[in-house]
Formats: structure tokens, sequence, C-alpha cells
């Protein structure tokens, strides 16, 4: 059980960001990796309800060779990688795409060996983009389109921490190419109430319906969900 007092509860939490639909109806969902304690996750068979312990400890130290403020918030399949985001809200501000080898990832997990450093392919760092008032823009989540391509979701938090939250100026959704590029930007904006710090999205099978997903920082109250279609 996790403590009740909010900043205990935090340190404690396994803070599982990213979640990945992977073939055969499984998911696969892992710590941020913003601290030791969040490199551990799970490989949930949805038709048994199967729960595997997954272990990213080795994966997450060569990464952080690479990104010294490493806070993966987002992952899905994208061709022959499963694509991670890396959400740049550190001092340095680093965004990030982060592409594992597929068949490597699903072979270890078959196995039930740890995910480590040999199934990393490339890390390209993306300038994700900023607000109308110059509010830099940082990954939060992401979902696949069946060309490869990803619809993401980013988020302007004020402050510079990968632990910490802060206010948000507001987010967007956008596409990453392929190539990793970001090939489209929208802002979002709602009919009332504060701008929601969107951190998870999910593309419906017609490819344009989205489902996102607000976080308010707030234990005792329900996350917001929002509907719309891709432009």
């Amino acid at each position: 059980m996790l403590p009740d007092e909010h900043q205990a509860r935090k340190r404690a939490k396994p803070d599982l960001e990213w979640l990945a639909a992977l073939p055969g109806g499984r998911l696969l969902t892992i710590g941020s990796g913003s601290r030791p304690s969040r490199t551990r996750g799970a490989l949930v068979d949805r038709a048994s309800r199967a729960v595997t312990p997954v272990d990213a400890a080795p994966l997450y130290a060569a990464l952080t060779r690479e990104l010294s403020e490493l806070n993966l918030e987002g992952a899905a399949i994208a061709g022959a990688h499963l694509r991670l985001l890396q959400r740049g809200n550190g001092p340095s501000g680093v965004n990030a795409v982060v592409d594992l080898a597929l068949a490597g990832v699903l072979e270890a997990l078959a196995a039930g060996r740890a995910l480590g450093p040999e199934l990393l392919e490339r890390v390209t760092r993306v300038e994700v983009g900023s607000l109308a008032g110059g509010e830099r823009l940082d990954f939060t989540d992401c979902s696949p389109l069946p060309d490869g391509r990803l619809v993401f979701t980013c988020a302007a938090e004020a402050g510079a921490s990968t632990y910490d939250d802060g206010p948000c100026a507001g987010a967007a959704v956008g596409i990453l190419s392929a190539e990793a590029r970001v090939s489209a930007l929208w802002p979002v904006t709602v009919s009332a109430g504060p701008l929601p710090k969107l951190e998870g999205v999910h593309v419906g099978p017609d490819g344009r319906a989205l489902l996102l997903v607000a976080d308010g920082d707030q234990r005792g109250r329900p996350a917001p969900l929002y509907a719309c279609d891709l432009p």
C-alpha cells in the first residue's frame, strides 16, 4: 500500500508513466526513470489478466548516459521500433525520441529477461515547439497511427524538474513523423475551466478520434477526460 501523505506517496509510487500496446493483446508499462525506484513495471495480458514484473533498470542506466534527466512519459510501436518519448521538463530541457528494437523487446519479455542496453537503437533529440506566449512544450504521451506516425501530447509546465509538479501554461496535440520530426502541432483550448495539462492520449480505430486525459496534480479530484478529432 502507498502512504496517504502526498510527499511520502510521491516518493514511494512506481510512477508508471508510459503504456504501450503490444502484439497479442498485451500492455507494457514501466516507470519514467526519473528516480532509481522508477525503473520497473509490468507486462499485462488483457485476456488472462496475468501480470508479469518487468525490469528496465539496465536499459535505463544506459539511457542516463544519453539523457541525464531521464523522464520517459510516452511509448508506442512505430514500425520495427518501440518508440519512447523523453519529456524535457528538466533543467536541460531536452525532449527526445528513444527507439528500441521491437523484436528484441518482445524476445526479452518472452524469456523473462530484463530490458537491457542492447535494445537501444538510437536517441533523437527533438524540438517540440512552444505556445503563443513562448512557453516551451515538452512531450507527455503518444499513441500510434497506422502509417508509423504517432499522435503526441505535450504540455508547458512551469519549473525545471522531472520530479516536482508546476503550474501548467497550456498544452498541445501534435504529429510525430516516422523520422522523429514534429510535422504538426495544435494548441489545445477548452470552453471553460483551467488549461489542462494533457498527459495521456489514445487514437481510436478510425485514426482520427482522440481521447485525451489531463492531470490536475490533485489526488482528490478526478482527472478530466476530453474527446476531439484530429484536424
